[in-house]
């Protein structure tokens, strides 16, 4: 009797428009896969293909799909022709190996010779986690290391209080960055500062000056309608606006 077939589903993806147009990107990827899947005696039972699709994170509607049918056990494993078909970050290739060993899943990528069913290919798995959790600790690093650089130099980050902008940065005589952007009076956000003040007067609750900076078309910084916690801030922003920002 021979034993049943090992079904896997194979994963393409191409990250423009124009390689998809033109199919050659893909059927590259599809001709790798099923030549894998012939050496290994593995059953191709469909593909799933992402067009003109980043790598850049996991929230893709083929790679959703493949991994949803592995595991409701319609399949054993995925098969793809690169790692960075999958994704191209570190930390999510990491962690979806990691998941899909823990559910038996098999993820095999034709360019690398990996293999997750096997246990030089669970090994790769923990190479990974450890490069991504040092990926992660470094990039905090950096990002820590650039914070006290620019506290440092007199520079500032973040959104800048409400009533002003940031201004260019200086340059010296070199024409070198100062790593120093100065704040600059903001008039449009100022009058709608004062005009909050004055719907405000009389004790006037929040959610109704929100209603009415709202009607008027003011904009908020990020869009969309005005809420009674932005509200309270731009008013506690309008106590610091002196004379000569309000004019």
């Amino acid at each position: 009797m021979s034993p049943a077939p090992v079904l896997v589903l194979g994963y393409l993806r191409v990250s423009t428009g124009e390689q998809a147009d033109s199919g050659l990107g893909l059927a590259a990827q599809e001709r790798s896969v099923r030549a894998y899947c012939d050496l290994y005696g593995l059953t191709l039972s469909g593909v799933e293909r992402d067009e003109g699709k980043s790598g850049k994170d996991m929230r893709r509607p083929a790679p959703i799909r493949a991994l949803a049918r592995a595991r409701a056990k319609e399949v054993s494993g995925i098969v793809f022709a690169k790692l960075d078909r999958l994704s191209r970050n570190v930390r999510d290739i990491a962690e979806i190996m990691t998941a899909c060993t823990k559910d038996g899943i098999a993820l095999h990528s034709v360019g690398e010779k990996l293999d997750t069913s096997t246990g030089s290919g669970r090994l790769v798995v923990h190479v990974l986690a450890a490069v991504a959790e040092w990926e992660r600790a470094a990039a905090s690093e950096r990002t820590a290391a650039a914070l006290a650089a620019l506290k440092a130099a007199g520079g500032r980050n973040g959104q800048p209080p409400w009533g002003y902008s940031y201004g260019p940065e200086p340059r010296d005589e070199k024409g070198n960055r100062s790593g120093r952007r100065p704040l600059v009076p903001n008039p449009g956000e100022q009058e709608t500062a004062l005009r909050a003040v004055d719907l405000s007067r009389g004790g006037a609750a929040l959610r109704h000056v929100a209603r009415a900076l709202t009607k008027e078309g003011r904009a908020t910084r990020k869009g969309g309608a005005w809420r009674a916690e932005q509200v309270r801030a731009v008013l506690k922003a309008a106590e610091g606006l002196g004379p000569a920002e309000a004019s």
